[in-house]
Formats: C-alpha cells, sequence, structure tokens
C-alpha cells in the first residue's frame, strides 16, 4: 500500500475530552470498519492535545465514519471529524517574524 492511499483513510477527530483514550476512539470506529491504528496525542504532562487521529481499512469505510460520527456527541464531547491532511502539507502561512 503506497503513502497516498494511507492517507486517504485517515482520520482527524477533534474536540476529543481529556478522558477519550485511542482504545475509546477505535471502539467507536470499529463499528464501521476494521481499524488499522488510532492515536491521541498526549503532551508532556500526559493529558489529551485535544485531537485523535484513526487509520481505517478501506477509504470507504472512513468516508462512512466521518458522515456518521461528524458533530455526534461521544463520551460527553460533540466530536469534529473529518479526513486529515497529509503530513507535512502546509495549511496555512507561516506568521512573518517581526525585525
Amino acid at each position: 500500500m503506497g503513502t497516498l492511499e494511507l492517507w486517504k483513510m485517515r482520520i482527524f477527530i477533534g474536540n476529543i475530552g481529556s478522558i477519550i483514550a485511542a482504545t475509546d476512539l477505535r471502539r467507536l470506529f470499529s463499528a464501521f470498519g476494521p481499524v488499522e491504528d488510532a492515536v491521541v496525542p498526549r503532551d508532556k504532562f500526559g493529558d489529551s492535545r485535544g485531537f485523535g487521529y484513526i487509520v481505517m481499512a478501506s477509504e470507504a469505510d472512513a468516508l462512512q465514519a466521518i458522515s456518521a460520527l461528524d458533530k455526534q456527541q461521544f463520551m460527553e464531547q460533540f466530536l469534529s471529524v473529518c479526513k486529515a491532511l497529509a503530513e507535512g502539507k502546509l495549511i496555512a502561512p507561516a506568521p512573518k517574524q517581526k525585525n
């Protein structure tokens, strides 16, 4: 499987609560198909950074999960679910440095 294919199946989940772990996201998304990976980044203190990623086994499953779960409540949080941007892709210009 090529890198481009992998990114098509990667899902960004925003607005997750501090108690939500990768295992919770894996359980939620597995209702739509096989989950290959689930990650909830943590800060240096071990607290959730408020977002996570899921990699689904197929793009069709990923699109179905995005459609079904975006703006839905999970563990007392309304999730923001969308396709993830490819790593390294610039989404906004870098702020200008002050002289």
